[in-house]
């Protein structure tokens, strides 16, 4: 090989040299170029059976395969970059699907429904960070006909027309099922549980994890004295068995069962919570800071949102304890 290329260089005529590597590179691109369009087909996409038997399952009962106008969107046109340098950074990226594929990560469709959220939450974040450029490639703010859209949809597409902002933001489960946020819930919260109540000892001070319910006595049939809101800092008195007695905002005193939800430390708490917040508050549209709002404004903001929230009651007064304790009153 280096005597050819020496030959080349030092005896063939310019000209076919030049020829040569143009013809090469010629090849070379259109070769690349082939390849990057096979691997853009929808039925190369749905060659191995974890996305032919889920992905693709739920995406032949959107909206992107069939609508009334008659145009359907494959798998690249959602996932893969028109423009070469993007396109082939996102293939390279997309290296790991292979690997996980190999792995078996998400074989079956029990492991596909516990990878949902981490799965999606990439994507989710991909999009974000390049402005759903490939969403934008067919639906365009200047093209949009305000006067058919509702009027809810006239005032926040109009919105989001002057800043150009993310189509993921605001739509997300278009092509694919949501995941189930509840279950995942109830899942972190179970583990979360589990790893309270521990070390627990007199002269201590703790965290409500939870709403926590002070009694007069220790016992469960003594009266209720308080229901106390998570982070909130017990100083603990006395024990008494399962029972810790404790000083109450009041000035008065209670005693709370070592079955409710306490901790040792806060940031275990605020980390559950910060959890709940990061992932529930971007479901539906752009997650605001926690500095956009104060206590009050937060309190009503979150009694707003209930209802399109998937946060149990639970889990909401968490949340709300958590963002209030960030911010002035």
């Amino acid at each position: 090989m280096k005597r050819l290329w020496n030959w080349l260089w030092h005896v063939a005529p310019r000209p076919l040299l030049v020829g040569l590597i143009v013809g090469l590179c010629v090849v070379v691109v259109g070769g690349y170029h082939g390849f990057m369009d096979y691997t853009n087909r929808t039925e190369f996409c749905i060659s191995c059976h974890e996305m032919k038997d889920n992905s693709y399952a739920e995406y032949k009962d959107s909206i992107h395969f069939h609508n009334s106008s008659g145009v359907r969107a494959g798998c690249a046109d959602c996932h893969v970059p028109k423009k070469f340098v993007p396109k082939v950074i996102r293939k390279i990226f997309a290296a790991k699907d292979v690997w996980h594929t190999l792995l078996g990560t998400i074989d079956t469709p029990e492991k596909f429904e516990n990878h949902r959220l981490v799965m999606a939450q990439d994507v989710w974040a991909y999009m974000r960070e390049s402005g759903s450029r490939e969403c934008k490639t067919c639906h365009s703010y200047d093209a949009m006909h305000a006067v058919k859209q509702g009027p809810r949809a006239q005032r926040v597409m109009g919105v989001a027309a002057k800043t150009d902002q993310s189509c993921i933001d605001c739509h997300k489960g278009i092509a694919h099922k949501l995941p189930r946020f509840d279950k995942i819930y109830a899942g972190w919260m179970q583990a979360f549980h589990e790893g309270l109540n521990k070390d627990i000892k007199p002269s201590q001070t703790v965290y409500s994890a939870g709403v926590v319910v002070a009694h007069a006595a220790a016992n469960s049939d003594s009266a209720v004295l308080a229901n106390l809101p998570p982070l909130m800092k017990l100083d603990i008195k006395a024990q008494e068995k399962d029972w810790v007695q404790v000083d109450l905002p009041d000035q008065k005193t209670g005693w709370i069962s070592l079955g409710e939800p306490l901790s040792v430390e806060k940031q275990p708490i605020e980390e559950m919570a910060r959890k709940l917040w990061q992932t529930d508050c971007q479901i539906c549209h752009a997650r605001p800071k926690i500095e956009d709002y104060n206590a009050t404004q937060w309190e009503e903001h979150l009694k707003a949102m209930a209802k399109f929230t998937y946060l149990n009651v639970e889990q909401q007064k968490l949340v709300l304890r958590f963002l209030q304790s960030q911010v002035t009153p």
